[in-house]
């Protein structure tokens, strides 16, 4: 069964205040319209459609070919904004999967439920909603006797007893395509001029079908980002997810609260020689990245390793290379470690940045020997107090 997915992208997003275009804004190092993409490239093979608007040329030009667009010349409605694509889409697929970029928290594993929901549907439509307390300004979902959707009520037009209701519309559907393009031209005009494709749910009851619902079994996924606060709250919900995917893979972070990684980062089970040759690459990235003129003394806190030393000492950064006497028991590497948190803090930004002129021998070597002991196995708490890049480098078991 042939599955085009359509992602609506065309508002301007004023509540961010901010001359970027909402869902350029970055989430977890990628554009917020980078992840639903990401997400939904794994269920077709066709490319997901984008409907633009405000900023298109910048939204191209971000996302390159990931997408295929078309453009909303004026926003009247997410039922109009459909419509744009039906030139490009009709006839081309048997269902039409639609979701918001602004809706960048929903997984792969909830999308394809929804589409296998659709697929076991004699009806020309299936939906996710969610049960929130919060009504965050969703659409209520009514339902009949029999407990099949009836109606989606929009806020502003709920009655105080519709006010009341939990279960809520989350404006993400799976419909059957040639349904789709033949009752898009039905729905009608709103008050405001617009077009709303939650009529389109209405005609499809109208008609005596069943409409078919999935509940979210995490309320996150339905969290859709208007505002910096809402950007925010999704910066730490795919953090968590991230990180979670990672310790339960094997790696240790020993502080995830605190420990960032971008969704496209490989961790990888090093053997001791590979570390060697990462660590070797790291830290001579790190020296290259010094001030010009400016040498120092490397005190290595780690058992003798010979060809390093001697790679390192050949450095022309480098006046020379100390082995503290074999280097320190775990117990040692950790209270060094724990003495210096301050500079080991900041090692990271040594990496990407370079040291600047006023830093000390002192503390390039602290951070030297930081790096060193984390991913040669001589401690295990430097993960934690630098932050993110040595997890980001290399994954230990």
């Amino acid at each position: 069964m042939k599955i085009s997915t359509l992602i609506l992208a065309a508002g301007k997003g004023t509540r961010m205040k901010s001359k970027l275009l909402k869902v350029l804004h970055p989430l977890a190092g990628k554009p917020m319209l980078w992840h639903p993409i990401d997400q939904i490239t794994q269920l077709s093979d066709q490319k997901p459609v984008v409907v633009v608007g405000y900023q298109a040329d910048a939204v191209k030009q971000t996302l390159g070919d990931l997408a295929e667009y078309v453009v909303q010349e004026e926003q009247l409605g997410t039922g109009h904004a459909v419509m744009q694509a039906e030139p490009l889409l009709a006839g081309k697929s048997d269902l039409v999967l639609i979701l918001f970029g602004d809706m960048p928290l929903v997984t792969t594993k909830t999308l394809s439920a929804l589409i296998d929901k659709q697929k076991n549907n004699p009806g020309p439509v299936s939906m996710l909603t969610v049960i929130a307390d919060d009504p965050r300004g969703f659409g209520r979902i009514v339902r009949n006797d029999r407990g099949e959707v009836e109606a989606i009520v929009e806020e502003v037009d709920c009655t105080p007893e519709q006010r009341a209701i939990t279960e809520l519309n989350i404006s993400m559907y799976c419909f059957q395509a040639e349904w789709l393009w033949k009752h898009l031209p039905k729905i009608p005009i709103s008050a405001k001029g617009e077009y709303y494709l939650t009529d389109a749910v209405s005609l499809a009851v109208a008609e005596g079908f069943s409409v078919n619902s999935l509940i979210l079994e995490d309320p996150d996924e339905a969290v859709g980002i208007n505002n910096r606060v809402h950007l925010a709250y999704a910066q730490k919900v795919m953090q968590r997810r991230i990180n979670e995917k990672w310790m339960l893979a094997g790696v240790t972070i020993t502080n995830p609260d605190v420990t960032y990684i971008e969704p496209e980062v490989t961790i990888s089970i090093a053997d001791k020689a590979e570390a060697e040759d990462i660590l070797l690459a790291e830290l001579t990235r790190a020296l290259d990245a010094l001030p010009a003129g400016k040498r120092v003394m490397l005190k290595l806190t780690l058992p003798e390793k010979p060809n390093l030393y001697k790679s390192l000492a050949d450095h022309d950064r480098v006046m020379r290379v100390v082995a503290l006497s074999g280097g320190y028991s775990r117990e040692e590497a950790n209270s060094r470690l724990s003495q210096n948190s301050d500079v080991i803090a900041s090692f990271s930004r040594a990496l990407s940045e370079g040291l600047s002129a006023d830093q000390s021998d002192e503390a390039f070597d602290a951070r030297l020997a930081a790096y060193i002991g984390y991913f040669m196995g001589i401690t295990d708490n430097c993960c934690g107090a630098m932050g993110y890049n040595c997890s980001s480098k290399l994954g230990r078991s």
